[in-house]
């Protein structure tokens, strides 16, 4: 065992603390020592800090302690072999463990996930919902990690490990095409633009819960409100209520009405409704505060999170910057007419009450 050896005239004669220079009782036990061996060989300590709930003795009369022959040195390393032994049989059974559930992951990768302390995400806890996929996946949805990245774990791709990114690392990968290119690309796939223009705001709408662009759902309650012809049912998915934080939700303050409620407590309401429009065949349904021309007495879905997995036909996928800016294209070119534009300075629900949608 070897410490950081410094004399004492050199703790003493420092103006400035120098931490270093001190061991406490964690990073002592942490070498093996035990209560009793503190007590017995080092007694009181040099220093003290937090009010004496930190014990600070100097190394080099640890290591003068330690280094003595009444010091029992045995018996602190077979503290840390011990020690050792119990890490090596806990990392064995982890390394077994994951052997078991993924075969076909080679051995020496799995050793190092371990080593590593991280984990191996599974297929259920990757994509764009719950925030966390590996760098190609981000890649197909027009995103990579930034660099330098710090990874989460690991998950299984193509027999073997790939580090996990969050959505907090990633940005945009350069994209050459510009948006009349996005445009054209959906109007020659699906040979409709009112087809091509939900498809691009169905994809556009999954990414913002990835990175949120601003003014995406300017544009997206715009197109709802423009839309209305094809509507085929519209459904209330839940009833949000925010409680009035002035009066706790109880309507009174101090000795009187809430005036911020006006006694009812409850601050601000508004309903989640379930669009469900009928393009030319197909069947598309979003999510929005504004309420639709016709509300049947069906619920809506009140989910958590709405959006689908992408199907490997979709991908990849422009940049979401593109995405917006291809729908704007696509409004203008269907409804004409200026399209409202987001004040990006401010927060679009209040200067856009009547578009205000998150979902």
């Amino acid at each position: 065992m070897s410490y950081l050896i410094s004399t004492e005239e050199e703790c003493h004669t420092t103006q400035q603390f120098d931490r270093s220079l001190y061991f406490n009782k964690t990073q002592l036990k942490a070498q093996g020592w035990k209560d009793c061996h503190i007590s017995e060989f080092l007694s009181q300590p040099d220093r003290t800090r937090r009010n004496g709930r930190e014990c600070l003795y100097i190394r080099s009369r640890v290591q003068t302690v330690f280094n003595s022959d009444t010091f029992p040195r045995a018996e602190v390393e077979s503290v840390l072999q011990r020690r050792e032994s119990r890490r090596n049989r806990k990392q064995l059974a982890e390394i077994e463990l994951l052997t078991q559930a993924h075969p076909t992951v080679p051995r020496n990768q799995i050793e190092k996930v371990v080593s590593e302390k991280k984990r191996i995400y599974r297929d259920q806890e990757l994509g764009y919902n719950t925030g966390v996929a590996t760098a190609t996946y981000w890649r197909q949805l027009g995103y990579q990690p930034n660099q330098p990245v710090w990874w989460y774990g690991y998950a299984v791709e193509e027999s073997n490990l790939a580090p996990v990114y969050s959505k907090s690392a990633l940005q945009e990968v350069d994209d050459e095409r510009s948006p009349d290119d996005v445009w054209a690309d959906y109007y020659n796939r699906h040979g409709s633009r009112e087809i091509a223009l939900a498809e691009i705001l169905r994809f556009s709408n999954r990414l913002q819960k990835v990175i949120r662009h601003p003014g995406f759902y300017l544009l997206k309650d715009y197109w709802i409100t423009l839309n209305q012809e094809y509507l085929r049912e519209g459904r209330i998915s839940r009833q949000e209520r925010k409680e009035c934080w002035s009066c706790n939700g109880t309507g009174q303050f101090r000795y009187d009405s809430c005036r911020k409620c006006d006694g009812t407590g409850v601050y601000s309401k508004r309903k989640l409704y379930e669009h469900r429009f009928d393009i030319q065949g197909r069947e598309y349904c979003f999510h929005s505060y504004r309420e639709p021309q016709n509300i049947t007495d069906t619920p809506g879905a009140d989910l958590g999170f709405y959006g689908g997995a992408f199907q490997a036909s979709e991908l990849p996928l422009p940049p979401q910057s593109l995405l917006v800016r291809a729908v704007r294209i696509g409004l203008v070119e269907i409804f004409g007419g200026p399209v409202p534009e987001a004040d990006v300075r401010r927060n679009e629900r209040w200067r856009y009450s009547i578009f205000w949608s998150e979902e």
